[in-house]
Protein backbone atom coordinates (compact mmCIF):
# COMPACT_ATOMS: atom_id res chain seq x y z
CA UNK A 1 0.00 0.00 0.00
CA UNK A 2 1.29 3.55 -0.79
CA UNK A 3 0.44 7.02 0.46
CA UNK A 4 1.16 10.41 -0.27
CA UNK A 5 0.63 13.44 1.89
CA UNK A 6 -2.25 15.83 0.88
CA UNK A 7 -2.02 17.35 -2.23
CA UNK A 8 -3.47 20.23 -4.16
CA UNK A 9 -6.15 18.97 -7.03
CA UNK A 10 -3.89 18.69 -10.16
CA UNK A 11 -5.42 21.19 -13.00
CA UNK A 12 -5.56 17.97 -15.65
CA UNK A 13 -6.73 14.57 -14.16
CA UNK A 14 -4.51 12.46 -16.15
CA UNK A 15 -5.98 9.48 -18.65
CA UNK A 16 -6.42 7.18 -15.90
CA UNK A 17 -4.78 4.43 -18.37
CA UNK A 18 -2.27 4.04 -15.95
CA UNK A 19 -3.73 3.37 -12.37
CA UNK A 20 -6.39 1.09 -14.62
CA UNK A 21 -3.49 -0.89 -16.32
CA UNK A 22 -2.12 -1.70 -12.78
CA UNK A 23 -6.03 -2.73 -11.14
CA UNK A 24 -6.32 -4.65 -14.56
CA UNK A 25 -2.68 -6.46 -13.77
CA UNK A 26 -3.19 -7.14 -9.94
CA UNK A 27 -6.66 -8.78 -10.91
CA UNK A 28 -5.40 -10.95 -13.35
CA UNK A 29 -2.76 -12.16 -10.52
CA UNK A 30 -6.36 -13.06 -8.84
CA UNK A 31 -5.37 -9.90 -6.00
CA UNK A 32 -7.45 -6.80 -5.14
CA UNK A 33 -6.62 -3.35 -6.12
CA UNK A 34 -8.30 -0.18 -5.01
CA UNK A 35 -6.84 3.61 -5.39
CA UNK A 36 -8.68 7.03 -4.54
CA UNK A 37 -9.24 9.97 -2.55
CA UNK A 38 -8.81 9.66 1.22
CA UNK A 39 -10.80 11.47 3.43
CA UNK A 40 -8.07 13.20 4.48
CA UNK A 41 -7.21 14.90 1.31
CA UNK A 42 -4.61 12.30 0.88
CA UNK A 43 -4.22 9.38 -2.12
CA UNK A 44 -3.79 6.09 -1.78
CA UNK A 45 -3.15 3.09 -4.06
CA UNK A 46 -3.44 -0.32 -2.66
CA UNK A 47 -2.67 -4.00 -4.22
CA UNK A 48 -2.66 -7.41 -2.21
CA UNK A 49 -1.88 -10.41 -4.23
CA UNK A 50 -2.50 -13.73 -3.15
CA UNK A 51 0.48 -16.48 -2.27
CA UNK A 52 -1.26 -18.90 -4.38
CA UNK A 53 -2.13 -18.25 -8.01
CA UNK A 54 -5.85 -17.65 -9.44
CA UNK A 55 -7.33 -20.26 -11.07
CA UNK A 56 -6.76 -20.16 -14.80
CA UNK A 57 -10.60 -19.42 -17.27
CA UNK A 58 -12.08 -22.12 -18.45
CA UNK A 59 -12.53 -22.05 -22.28
CA UNK A 60 -14.83 -24.53 -23.92
CA UNK A 61 -12.72 -24.27 -26.95
CA UNK A 62 -9.23 -24.07 -25.16
CA UNK A 63 -8.58 -27.93 -25.93
CA UNK A 64 -9.84 -29.96 -29.37
CA UNK A 65 -12.04 -32.93 -28.28
CA UNK A 66 -9.04 -35.18 -30.17
CA UNK A 67 -6.41 -33.54 -28.41
CA UNK A 68 -4.15 -36.07 -26.43
CA UNK A 69 -3.83 -35.53 -22.90
CA UNK A 70 -1.34 -33.35 -21.63
CA UNK A 71 1.44 -34.64 -19.51
CA UNK A 72 0.91 -34.36 -16.09
CA UNK A 73 3.56 -32.23 -14.08
CA UNK A 74 4.12 -32.52 -10.36
CA UNK A 75 6.07 -30.90 -8.15
CA UNK A 76 7.81 -27.24 -8.51
CA UNK A 77 7.73 -27.67 -11.69
CA UNK A 78 3.66 -27.40 -11.89
CA UNK A 79 3.93 -24.02 -10.13
CA UNK A 80 6.55 -23.03 -11.34
CA UNK A 81 5.13 -21.07 -14.29
CA UNK A 82 2.49 -18.92 -12.54
CA UNK A 83 5.91 -18.39 -9.96
CA UNK A 84 7.00 -15.97 -13.19
CA UNK A 85 3.78 -14.38 -13.84
CA UNK A 86 3.40 -13.51 -10.40
CA UNK A 87 6.92 -11.97 -10.20
CA UNK A 88 6.36 -10.27 -13.53
CA UNK A 89 2.96 -9.06 -11.76
CA UNK A 90 4.39 -7.83 -8.98
CA UNK A 91 7.70 -6.05 -10.50
CA UNK A 92 5.13 -4.15 -12.54
CA UNK A 93 2.81 -2.98 -9.65
CA UNK A 94 5.95 -1.81 -7.90
CA UNK A 95 7.63 -0.45 -10.81
CA UNK A 96 3.65 1.70 -11.79
CA UNK A 97 3.83 2.55 -7.77
CA UNK A 98 7.57 4.15 -7.83
CA UNK A 99 6.20 6.24 -11.25
CA UNK A 100 3.42 7.29 -9.52
CA UNK A 101 5.11 8.76 -6.55
CA UNK A 102 8.04 9.81 -8.44
CA UNK A 103 5.86 12.28 -10.87
CA UNK A 104 3.83 13.81 -7.90
CA UNK A 105 3.16 17.28 -8.46
CA UNK A 106 5.41 19.58 -6.80
CA UNK A 107 2.36 21.82 -4.72
CA UNK A 108 2.11 19.06 -2.59
CA UNK A 109 5.54 19.96 -0.92
CA UNK A 110 5.54 23.68 -1.68
CA UNK A 111 1.85 23.83 0.33
CA UNK A 112 4.33 22.94 3.93
CA UNK A 113 6.38 26.04 3.50
CA UNK A 114 5.03 29.33 4.77
CA UNK A 115 6.52 32.90 5.85
CA UNK A 116 8.64 32.69 8.73
CA UNK A 117 10.29 29.36 8.22
CA UNK A 118 14.17 28.63 7.85
CA UNK A 119 15.66 28.72 4.62
CA UNK A 120 16.82 25.32 5.97
CA UNK A 121 12.87 24.04 5.30
CA UNK A 122 12.64 25.28 1.99
CA UNK A 123 15.68 23.55 0.61
CA UNK A 124 14.65 20.13 2.04
CA UNK A 125 11.31 20.24 0.79
CA UNK A 126 12.39 21.77 -2.32
CA UNK A 127 15.71 21.54 -3.65
CA UNK A 128 17.56 24.43 -5.38
CA UNK A 129 15.53 27.40 -7.06
CA UNK A 130 15.08 26.61 -10.86
CA UNK A 131 16.69 29.17 -12.96
CA UNK A 132 14.16 28.36 -16.10
CA UNK A 133 11.36 29.16 -13.45
CA UNK A 134 12.92 32.30 -12.55
CA UNK A 135 13.26 33.43 -16.03
CA UNK A 136 10.09 32.82 -16.89
CA UNK A 137 8.14 35.43 -14.67
CA UNK A 138 11.30 37.76 -14.72
CA UNK A 139 9.62 40.67 -16.51
CA UNK A 140 6.04 40.20 -14.78
CA UNK A 141 7.01 39.37 -10.88
CA UNK A 142 5.45 41.88 -8.00
CA UNK A 143 8.84 43.57 -6.33
CA UNK A 144 11.01 41.91 -4.37
CA UNK A 145 11.34 42.54 -0.79
CA UNK A 146 13.99 45.12 -0.14
CA UNK A 147 17.28 43.05 1.18
CA UNK A 148 16.01 39.61 -0.43
CA UNK A 149 17.14 36.74 -1.99
CA UNK A 150 14.25 34.97 -4.09
CA UNK A 151 13.66 31.24 -5.22
CA UNK A 152 11.77 30.47 -7.86
CA UNK A 153 9.81 26.66 -8.37
CA UNK A 154 7.32 25.37 -11.07
CA UNK A 155 3.92 25.07 -9.51
CA UNK A 156 3.22 21.75 -11.02
CA UNK A 157 4.57 19.66 -13.61
CA UNK A 158 4.13 20.74 -16.87
CA UNK A 159 6.36 23.37 -17.20
CA UNK A 160 5.34 24.07 -20.86
CA UNK A 161 1.31 24.79 -19.80
CA UNK A 162 -0.32 27.90 -20.85
CA UNK A 163 -0.67 29.95 -18.26
CA UNK A 164 2.70 29.30 -16.43
CA UNK A 165 2.30 29.00 -12.75
CA UNK A 166 5.64 29.69 -10.49
CA UNK A 167 6.29 30.30 -6.69
CA UNK A 168 8.51 32.68 -5.39
CA UNK A 169 10.16 32.74 -1.80
CA UNK A 170 11.78 35.52 -0.98
CA UNK A 171 14.14 35.26 1.97
CA UNK A 172 15.75 38.30 4.02
CA UNK A 173 18.25 36.72 6.57
CA UNK A 174 17.76 33.28 6.96
CA UNK A 175 13.79 33.45 6.94
CA UNK A 176 11.41 33.45 4.26
CA UNK A 177 9.71 36.64 4.43
CA UNK A 178 7.51 36.80 1.02
CA UNK A 179 6.08 33.47 -0.59
CA UNK A 180 3.94 34.46 -3.85
CA UNK A 181 2.24 32.33 -6.33
CA UNK A 182 2.85 34.34 -9.65
CA UNK A 183 1.15 32.98 -13.11
CA UNK A 184 2.12 33.99 -16.36
CA UNK A 185 0.11 33.84 -19.71
CA UNK A 186 2.80 32.80 -22.13
CA UNK A 187 0.62 32.97 -25.38
CA UNK A 188 1.54 29.85 -26.43
CA UNK A 189 -0.75 27.30 -28.54
CA UNK A 190 -1.50 24.18 -27.37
Amino acid sequence: MVENGITRSSTTEGSGSGLAGLGERVRLLGGSFSSGRMPDGSFQVKATLPWQPAPPPISSNSVADDAPPARPVSGQMARLPMALVQAAGLATVVGLMGAALTFLPLPSRAAMIDIGMADGALRRALGVSEPIAELAVAAHEPPRPEGSRCWYFYAGYDITADPVRVVRYCLVGERIADKRLITVHMGRER
